[in-house]
């Protein structure tokens, strides 16, 4: 079963929540009954313009949250659709609720929602709260064979957690976490999105540091089993076996391992941003059966220097997007993404390289790639591009043109094996010295540089590349 595919067909039930929860109310009575689902919607007149923009009629299922069930101004139950407290399972009741109903508040309906979620994509009620106190384990929806993502495999269990004070703070939290984007920030066809509550704004959050230079092949033996990678802004209390991976040493950041069937999920989490240290090299390294890495916005990489060889052999990655990261202080992204053979989606738009002065090998061996946009590096700053792009062999195209190369040293089999059309025809080679064999296997679009042009004769195997682009012997 596609649990992701579940949770996106559910995903206005957790918007009801959040707008419930922007405006200030507690539901206090989720279960799946409380879920209202209709197959189809049929109007017998016509909408208005503004009124049929919150309806998709192509949609097959429509679902919403029905609101709480409760007179004004009242604790008793109107009984106008269903007493839902009454007959909901205690699957569905969160540990402070079953204390004192009247102690609830929004992380109490953010369980509720989490549990009837969970029993929609495993079609198993999650256990009760008691017995998992007691020591009984709920199990992930992975490990029963539900096929989701491990971000949001992560924030359902975190909505999950016994304690109020470690799950989501509302519905919009919730949201975030599941979907990746807040819920009032976009528009998208078939939901009819509210605006955002501007009280419901998040504070700046604390940062808590993870120690500089750490890796995964430091903490975790099992690497070469490992499937995973993900970030938290949360330590659960259940979780006995986690290590300190702080800069402090002072527990703010903790990491830990779930096994399922012989493989491995790492997560590293902190109650707050997890800000990573001056040197993020090495991180990854070798991580050759790691699927995914999920970051989110809980990885701040706005103090990093140093992120050469980070995913270098992350060689069963299919797709990365680190477009969120803040490389305003990287001065070397060396080999940065090199052997990453099955990388086929590679995000990098966001990257601000003016401080870069080394990109040797950057994405080499990333075999796979079709497309990779490169247009707004600034390369200013750079002295190193050799091996940059070496056998990026599918690459149909690579738009190098707003390259600043003045400052390049080095540019040997910058472009070896990799099939892309090239235009370097605004390439400043004048202090180059090094190129040898730069365009091996490439399809060239535009002259040769004039600037150091008989310095580039070793830039190609091949004597008729050499006439062709008057690149003769001295």
């Amino acid at each position: 079963m596609n649990g992701s595919r579940f949770l996106a067909m559910y995903r206005p039930v957790v918007q009801d929540l959040a707008i419930l929860h922007a405006s200030g109310q507690i539901h206090g009575n989720i279960s799946p009954e409380a879920v209202d689902v209709r197959s189809r919607i049929r109007f017998c007149f016509p909408l208005t313009e503004e009124a049929a923009k919150g309806y998709d009629t192509n949609q097959e299922i429509f679902v919403h949250l029905l609101p709480p069930n409760k007179k004004e101004n009242s604790s008793e139950h109107d009984g106008s659709i269903r007493d839902i407290h009454i007959r909901r399972s205690p699957a569905y009741i969160p540990l402070e609720q079953l204390i004192d109903a009247k102690k609830i508040d929004a992380r109490s309906d953010v369980y509720s929602l989490c549990a009837v979620l969970y029993y929609l994509i495993t079609k198993t009620e999650p256990l009760e709260v008691q017995e998992r106190i007691s020591g009984a384990e709920l199990k992930k929806p992975s490990e029963m064979g539900i096929e989701i993502s491990s971000s949001q495999e992560a924030a359902l269990l975190k909505g999950l957690e016994e304690m109020g004070k470690n799950r989501y703070a509302n519905g919009g939290e919730l949201y975030r976490a599941l979907y990746g984007v807040a819920y009032g920030e976009k528009k998208e066809k078939g939901i009819h999105r509210e605006k955002r509550n501007p009280d419901s704004q998040k504070t700046e959050r604390k940062k808590n540091f993870l120690r500089s230079g750490w890796t995964v092949k430091d903490d975790v033996k099992e690497i070469e089993k490992l499937r995973s990678v993900t970030f938290l802004d949360h330590i659960p209390q259940t979780k006995e076996e986690k290590w300190d991976v702080s800069q402090e040493e002072d527990g703010s950041v903790m990491a830990w391992l779930d096994e399922t069937d012989g493989e491995y999920d790492l997560y590293i989490g902190s109650d707050s941003v997890i800000v990573a240290g001056k040197n993020c090299s090495w991180m990854f390294q070798n991580c050759s059966n790691l699927k995914s890495i999920t970051f989110d916005e809980n990885f701040d990489t706005s103090e990093v220097m140093d992120m050469s060889y980070m995913f270098f052999g992350c060689s069963a990655l299919e797709e990365l997007d680190v477009r969120s990261f803040d490389t305003s202080h990287v001065t070397s992204m060396n080999y940065m993404f090199a052997n990453c053979s099955r990388l086929s989606r590679l995000k990098v738009s966001g990257f601000d390289t003016s401080r870069v002065t080394r990109m040797s090998g950057m994405f080499s061996g990333c075999s796979r790639l079709t497309k990779l946009n490169v247009s707004n590096f600034d390369t200013s700053q750079v002295t190193d591009m050799s091996f940059m792009f070496y056998n990026c062999s599918n690459l149909s195209r690579l738009d190098i043109e707003g390259f600043d190369t003045s400052r390049v040293k080095k540019m040997r089999s910058m472009f070896y094996g990799c099939n892309a059309v090239l235009n370097v025809s605004g390439f400043d080679t004048s202090k180059v010295t090094d190129v040898s064999p730069m365009f091996s296997n490439c399809a060239i679009n535009g002259a040769i540089p004039g600037s150091n042009r008989h310095s580039l004769r070793n830039a190609f195997y091949s004597e008729d590349y050499r006439r062709k682009y008057d690149i003769r012997k001295r």
